[in-house]
Order: structure tokens, then C-alpha cells, then sequence
């Protein structure tokens, strides 16, 4: 069994997407025999998927690093450690370092799982929230690995973390740095879209009875605007039962929400459809104090297009009004845009 830095991180990473696959398969598997269609209940194929995505992490993330400078993924080089016994001057030579130390069955340390993405975040200027999630998934491999786990209805943050790792992954390991190794990127794609749907269907089962009284609001104030207008303007649905949408008369904007699980929220946008990258921000509705809608003081854009990792609203009373939720209020809110539009 030979397994060197990228030949095994690229197979932890094909596993664990295996696992993840297997997962998924099982939530969307309607048949009344779900167990027996599967060797594992779905929270262990969720379980190894994590345990196995994390070490492609860590050992990819030691493979780019070593391939900025071998001597970054090791936790000592002082005088003291064996380390300097192994190192050859002999540049002309290709076998990279840590390759001749698998070989030899030496027992240099390499460093641990948060130090490598430390300092590959401060190599690459990797975003905080970036991070943030990684090692959020260090925690929840270390919590299944050394104790146990409980998350019996919000487990939707589990996929969360995973989707997110899944992305970087893509994005960082396979896209900028080519480190495919007979794993073409298509081969992350499909269980990460998939993986996005049921992290929003488990994260709005939580916040179904919030999201139903959203949808009853918004109904009522386009039907108050409407009236004012003595018009039609607006036509209201929902769609695939996760999403508000609002068309107005002339197709010049539209409205709709946008579900972000990973902050429990909910963002109502007004977008124009020849630039639907500059969204403009109408409300922010946070389910965890879902009484209350976040409206913009000023045009907000929404930079966070598709992926806010913070509550960026929270706390910014300079740019957001924090009011309770009625049909006045987004009534106002939504009628504003369509004057301004108008003019």
C-alpha cells in the first residue's frame, strides 16, 4: 500500500464524496424499506463523509503548502528535531522531501489539521469565513472522532459545513491549484448541488411556521399595494414552496427571496434582470427573532450575492432599521421601489 501527500488526499476526498453521495441517496430514497436498500443508516454515511473530507483538507492543504516550501508542514525544524537529519542540499534531486520520509517510515511530525489551514489562509489570503468553516469542520470531526455529536432537527448544519468545505475544495484544490489526479472537478459538482437543496429543506422545516407567516405578510401587502395603485402591478407566488416571488407589471424589476440557511435568514431582494449580480436589498428577516425585519436606511447592494457567512445586517444601525414585522411595513417598503422605479 503506497500512499504519498496528493495520492492520498485526492482519496480521502473521492471517499468522502462517496459517503456524501450515499447520504444523499438515502434522503431522497421514498421507498418504505430505506434501510434495506443500503449497507448504513444515513447518518453514517454522513458521519465517514465528514471524517474523510476533513483529512482531504488537511492533506491537501499540506500538498499545496509543501509545494510553496517543503518545510512549512512540519511542526518543528529547530536544531532538536530529526527533520535536519533527513534534509539533502543536493537540489538537483525530485523527490520531494515528505515523499522520502513516507518511504523511510520516519517519525518527523508533520503539523496538525488547524495549523495547516492557518497557514495556508495566510499564504493564499484565504477569507475569513473561509476558514471560519473549516475549522468549524475540524470541530465537528474532532467532536464524532474523540466523544459524540447530538443534532437531532439541526443537522442541516452538518451539510452546511460540508457543502462549504466542498466548494473550497473545488474551487481552491482542483481549480487554482490542478490538483485533479483522476478526480475531475464534475465529480464534487452534483452531490454539492444536491447537498444545498436538502441543507435548505432540513433548515426550513425548522423555520416552516416563520417562513408560512412570511409568505401570509407579503401576500397581504401586495394585495394593499395593488389597491393604492388601482392596478394590478404586482403578482405574488411561491415557488417549489421555498421562495417568494414577486413580478411587477412592466417586468422593469422583480422581487423575490432568498433562503440562507447558514444564517438562519431569509432576504428579500429587488432585482433587476439586465444585472441581477447588483440585487438591492429590500428586508432581511432573521428567524431567530423572526418578529423582526431589518429594512435599509439607504440602497444597500447585496455584495453578499448567494453567500453571506454573517449576520452583516445585525448591530449596523447606520444602514439598517431593525422594526417589527407587519403588512405596513413591507407594504412601504416594496412600494418605495416601484416609485422609484416608476421615476
Amino acid at each position: 500500500m503506497e500512499f504519498y501527500l496528493l495520492e492520498n488526499g485526492i482519496n480521502s476526498l473521492k471517499v468522502g464524496v462517496d459517503f456524501y453521495s450515499k447520504f444523499l441517496d438515502f434522503y431522497f430514497d421514498d421507498t418504505q424499506d430505506k434501510a434495506e436498500n443500503h449497507d448504513y443508516d444515513k447518518f453514517s454515511y454522513l458521519k465517514l463523509s465528514v471524517m474523510c473530507i476533513h483529512n482531504s483538507v488537511e492533506i491537501l492543504s499540506k500538498k499545496v503548502l509543501s509545494d510553496v516550501n517543503e518545510l512549512l508542514i512540519y511542526s518543528d525544524i529547530s536544531s532538536k528535531s530529526d527533520l535536519l537529519d533527513y534534509i539533502d542540499i543536493d537540489k538537483t534531486k525530485e523527490v520531494p522531501l515528505h515523499s522520502s520520509l513516507i518511504a523511510l517510515e520516519s517519525k518527523v511530525h508533520t503539523i496538525e489539521y488547524l495549523e495547516s489551514i492557518k497557514r495556508l489562509a495566510k499564504i493564499f489570503n484565504i477569507k475569513s469565513e473561509i476558514v471560519d468553516n473549516l475549522e468549524r469542520l475540524g470541530h465537528i470531526r474532532n467532536q464524532i472522532t474523540h466523544f459524540g455529536i447530538a443534532k437531532s432537527t439541526d443537522y442541516h448544519t452538518i451539510l452546511g459545513v460540508i457543502n462549504r468545505s466542498l466548494d473550497f475544495i473545488d474551487e481552491f484544490f482542483l481549480g487554482k491549484h490542478k490538483l485533479f489526479y483522476e478526480f475531475p472537478g464534475q465529480g464534487i459538482f452534483l452531490p454539492y448541488i444536491n447537498g444545498l437543496k436538502i441543507e435548505e429543506d432540513l433548515w426550513r422545516s425548522l423555520f416552516d411556521d416563520q417562513f408560512a407567516n412570511l409568505v401570509s405578510l407579503i401576500r397581504e401587502s401586495i394585495d394593499l399595494v395593488n389597491d393604492e395603485w388601482e392596478d394590478d402591478i404586482l403578482s405574488f407566488n411561491v415557488r417549489l414552496n421555498t421562495e417568494i416571488n414577486i413580478d411587477t407589471k412592466d417586468k422593469n424589476f422583480y422581487i423575490v427571496t432568498y433562503n440562507y440557511p447558514v444564517v438562519d435568514s431569509t432576504i428579500l431582494l429587488k432585482v433587476n434582470p439586465d444585472n441581477d449580480d447588483e440585487s438591492e436589498i429590500l428586508g432581511i428577516i432573521d428567524y431567530t427573532e423572526s418578529e423582526y425585519v431589518y429594512i435599509p436606511k439607504k440602497v444597500q447592494i447585496n455584495t453578499g450575492y448567494f453567500s453571506p457567512y454573517k449576520k452583516f445586517w445585525k448591530g449596523d444601525q447606520k444602514n439598517y432599521k431593525k422594526m417589527e414585522i407587519t403588512i405596513e411595513v413591507l407594504k412601504d417598503a416594496i412600494l418605495k421601489k416601484i416609485i422609484t422605479s416608476a421615476n
